[in-house]
């Protein structure tokens, strides 16, 4: 209601005006239809470091850590496709949890937490992949640290 109560007399003046030929309605109109410019604010939102912001990547840190030590833990009782399964399930399933909470959320900074969770098990889903079909790309071919130390003498370190 006050809204309209002070776009009356600004409305009223606009017509006294085109009535008296001081402006013309193609003036009106090519302001009318000029696209308004964003404000600087809304161009280029706060990009500092705050401490929500450092919390929630070092949530989505201590979950990937969370992950990475549970599926360590039965990795080595697992089958090839349970752990295919897992690793790329995991993945998989984190990226559309990142990307869900980037593009719909209020807070898009959950969505960089799980899409970071994402980034990270990604390798291991692939390659847990590649190993399933016969592309060894979880193992080393070539010289390994073990060897390395077993033919230097530092045996006791094995």
């Amino acid at each position: 209601m006050t809204e309209e109560i002070s776009k009356s007399p600004l409305l009223s003046e606009l017509a006294k005006k085109v009535a008296s030929g001081e402006i013309t309605e193609k003036e009106i109109a090519s302001i009318i239809s000029k696209p308004l410019e964003p404000k600087k604010e809304e161009l280029h939102p706060n990009p500092k470091l705050n401490l929500q912001l450092l919390l929630y990547y070092l949530g989505g840190f201590i979950v990937f850590l969370g992950i990475v030590f549970l599926i360590a833990q039965f990795w080595p009782n697992m089958n090839q496709i349970s752990k295919t399964i897992i690793s790329l399930g995991a993945a998989i399933s984190t990226y559309c949890l990142g990307y869900y909470f980037f593009t719909k959320s209020e807070n898009k900074h959950f969505g960089h937490a799980f899409l970071f969770i994402s980034a990270a098990l990604f390798p291991l889903g692939i390659g847990t992949s590649l190993d399933a079909i016969n592309l060894k790309a979880m193992t080393s071919s070539g010289a390994s640290i073990k060897k390395r130390f077993q033919n230097s003498g530092y045996r006791d370190l094995i």
